[in-house]
Formats: C-alpha cells, structure tokens, sequence
C-alpha cells in the first residue's frame, strides 16, 4: 500500500471487495484495472506474487419486472386451482357454534354474571358490624349447622321457649367450634326465629331426609345451560345442541321424599323486592333441579323455593 494506494483505501474503502480493488490496482499484474480507471501512471508494489486480471463487459440490464395490472392481463387462471382455493378460504368449521357452550360452569358463576356488582356498606357503617356478605355467611354456617330436631321442640314449646332454643343452638356451634364467637355473637336472632315460625322450615319438619350444603358435579344440555347464562339458545339441531357442560354447584337445601325432591336455596341479600330475588336466581334454581333430578331419578323435584332473610318469607320459583 505504499504505492500510493494507501489513502484511497482508507477514505473510500466500505467493504472487503473495495480492498480487493486497491491491492489489485498496485499489483505489477493489475495493468487492465489500471487502464480501466485510465490510471496508468498509478504506481504498484513489486511483489513475487502472479495474478491474471481479465475485465468481461457487463451483463446487459434485466428488463423492468411487469406490473401487476400487466401479469393479470397475461395471466390465466386455472379453473380448477381457483375452485380449489374458494372451498379452502370458504371453508367454515361445521361446529362452531361450540366455541360459546363452555367446557364446564359453576352455577354461582352464572349468577354472578347475570347480576350487577354493587357496593356493599362498610362494616364500620353496619349497626351490627358486620357487611352483608358476613351475615350472609354467618346465617348459612348457623343453619348448615343446625340441630333442626332441636329448633323444633323449641318451636313446639313456643314464645320464649324458641328464643332459648336459638341462643342454645348458637352457644353449642361456638363450643363445637363451627362458627366463630364474635359471628355468633352478632346473629340476627330474630331472623332465624321468623325462618323456624315460617313455611321453609314447615317443609324441612316434614321431609322424610333432609340433605344440607349438597355438592353436585353433573353434565347438563348446552341449551338449559346457555339459557341461564342468558345466551340465546342453539338450533336443535345444531352441534352445540347436542353438546353436554359439566355442571357444577352446592345446594343449600335438598328435602327427600318417598315420591318427590323440593330444593331451598337461603338468600341474605338487602333491598331486593320479591320479583327482583325470582329474576336473580330462577336460572340458578332451574339448574339445580335438573342436577338433583338426574342424582335422584325417577324422583321429579317439584318445588322450587328462595327463603330470603331480608323479606323474612319462602319465594317459590316456578319453572
């Protein structure tokens, strides 16, 4: 390179090839790159290397690429690869309307989704210190725990004999650690008194067995399903039809009858009016006889009802 190459490959060189170029142009056989750059006075570096540089005339320009609108009007198309390529892109998977029937579903889910959320008052707001939804649980463990046998001598006895029967049962699920002091302390004792004077109970006095908090896990139609999750139903024939969902959920209340099954669901929620409890949870009752129906077939459950704590009175849910 210091023939005089030197500067031009530092300045001008950008890749491998440009360092070829300039040692080939100092090379004693670079003659025809030289007279390529009519450069001949250039001035090259002796080297005992050999090397046969031959120049070829470049190819001539390929022509410009046709256009799109040039290849369409030269282009024909193949009637039967066109055909194939529309049934392909056209082609529609024949049971999509699965894609909406869930795999499986709690029945508390699909009431939660139906219902809008609302704000429950703060605990440090509530007279008894307690939120909705702790009472709630707090009046669901007092009576999953109950001693009904013992509610209803209570009642048979009457007036302050019942009150006694509460505060005991109460005192026994605190000792049996079943339900927390400071829960037991702040039940609503009236309450459970208008439920054991009421027609809910009445039912459960004159079951031949009494079931309480039954979990069940079952496969019911799509179209009962879809329904309660208030979807549209399918088209009786269609795929998601015939579909089965596992269907999963716990029933509060299960009377057995020598012929027949009825269902009690306890509700605590505030400021529903009794139309407003039925639109809220028909759909969760519905799938709960279907449920218990098919556990205890060929027994049909025929009634259907909704105590609600707030109303102080037994709804039934007619189908």
């Amino acid at each position: 390179m210091t023939a005089g190459a030197g500067e031009t490959l530092h300045q001008q060189a950008a890749c491998f090839a440009d360092w070829l170029r300039a040692a080939l142009l100092v090379h004693p056989g670079g003659g025809p790159l030289r007279r390529l750059a009519e450069n001949l006075e250039l001035p090259f570096v002796d080297t005992r290397s050999t090397i046969a540089v031959t120049v070829h005339d470049a190819p001539a320009e390929a022509a410009e690429p046709e256009t799109a609108e040039e290849i369409l009007e030269t282009a024909s198309a193949d009637p039967a690869l066109v055909e194939t390529l529309r049934a392909g892109f056209g082609w529609q998977y024949p049971a999509a309307d699965l894609a909406a029937v869930p795999a499986k579903v709690s029945v508390t889910s699909i009431v939660h989704k139906q219902e809008q959320t609302t704000l429950e008052r703060p605990a440090f707001l509530s007279k008894d210190g307690l939120t909705a939804a702790e009472m709630g649980t707090a009046l669901h463990a007092f009576l999953e725990h109950a001693d009904f046998a013992a509610l209803a001598t209570g009642l048979a006895g009457g007036g302050d004999t019942l009150a006694e029967a509460i505060r005991t049962e109460r005192q026994r699920q605190v000792e049996a650690k079943l339900t927390p002091p400071e829960i037991a302390g702040k039940l609503d004792v009236s309450k459970i008194r208008r439920f054991v004077e009421g027609e809910a109970f009445a039912r459960i006095r004159a079951a031949k067995q009494v079931l309480r908090e039954l979990d069940f896990i079952t496969a019911l139609p799509a179209s009962a399903v879809l329904a309660a999750q208030g979807s549209a139903r399918p088209q009786a024939d269609s795929a998601a039809a015939q579909a089965r969902v596992l269907v999963q959920g716990i029933a509060d209340i299960v009377l057995v009858f020598d012929d027949h099954i009825e269902l009690l669901d306890y509700k605590t929620d505030r400021k529903k009016t009794e139309q407003e409890f039925l639109d809220a949870y028909r759909a969760q009752l519905d799938l709960y006889a279907l449920a218990i129906e098919k556990r205890f077939a060929p027994k049909p459950v025929t009634y259907k009802g909704i105590y609600s704590f707030s109303l102080n009175r037994l709804l039934e849910v007619e189908t």
